[in-house]
């Protein structure tokens, strides 16, 4: 895979943002939880399954861009999370630029943070599956109370939001201090917030039906040198056969790491394969 790949996706995840933009300021309604197409409305699948909950009802209105989505994530797998997701490409934006102008003072806070959330992982050790159980209780939750609560704290919501605020009143709302919600419960697993991000947990299990566009490694040509274990962000061991659907976000950077090109794209896989 050529480094072509990484500048694909570094263009696209600005572009997405850039024309979210576009959109606020031609009053289009375009965001990422949604898209207005006329007749059809493009819905985040957590989105649906909050607003169903809340109002104990199926929103009709909704149920065909829901579907819709449904079948996109069983296509596409998870990726919405590799190259849509504004929370994700925030955060790499963000590294980026604390990696090139951290102070030395600051940048020991970072180091420290990243030491307490390995002491804390080594000491709960929370995965996906606990990530899911939060989920669950969050919306039964949201049942019980009629309430759409994690709409409050979302970050492709949050950040949705206020994308749009700045671009057209430039001015941000305060509810960006809800980003911490999700940071602090990361803290705890060793996958960080992605696990605890109930919008892309909701899109893994969708994706479990997901059988195309699959990354595997041709173990011929592997070394086991473990790079695309080490810079798979979600945890996937490719060359262990440890291929998971419900976690894997498309993103690609296993084929664009590996350099003995022994991991490539399979189009089709099979169920039992």
């Amino acid at each position: 895979m050529t480094p072509d790949l990484a500048k694909m996706r570094r263009y696209w995840q600005r572009a997405v943002p850039i024309a979210v933009v576009i959109a606020a300021w031609s009053g289009l309604p375009v965001t990422f939880c949604a898209v207005d197409l006329g007749i059809l409305k493009l819905v985040c699948p957590m989105g649906f399954v909050e607003c169903c909950l809340s109002t104990k009802t199926v929103v009709t209105r909704m149920l065909p861009g829901f579907v819709l989505s449904t079948a996109l994530v069983v296509l596409l797998g998870r990726a919405f999370c590799g190259w849509v997701c504004p929370a994700r490409i925030a955060a790499h934006e963000a590294d980026s630029l604390i990696s090139k102008s951290l102070p030395r003072p600051l940048e020991r806070v970072r180091n420290a943070i990243g030491e307490l959330r390995q002491r804390l992982h080594g000491s709960i050790e929370l995965s996906w599956g606990d990530g899911l159980a939060l989920t669950a209780g969050l919306l039964l939750g949201i049942a019980f109370f009629s309430f759409p609560a994690y709409s409050i704290f979302c970050p492709v919501g949050v950040l949705s939001r206020n994308l749009i605020e700045l671009a057209v009143h430039i001015r941000l709302r305060w509810e960006l201090i809800f980003l911490s919600v999700p940071l602090a419960a990361g803290l705890f697993f060793a996958l960080g917030w992605k696990c605890t991000c109930p919008a892309g947990l909701i899109r893994g299990l969708l994706a479990k039906a997901n059988r195309t566009l699959q990354p595997v490694v041709d173990l011929e040509g592997c070394r086991m040198c473990g790079k695309c274990v080490k810079n798979c962000e979600f945890g996937i061991r490719l060359p262990n056969g440890d291929f998971d659907s419900f976690a894997c976000s498309k993103c690609l950077k296993c084929l664009q790491d590996c350099s003995q090109k022994a991991v490539h794209l399979k189009v089709l896989s099979r169920p039992d394969k």
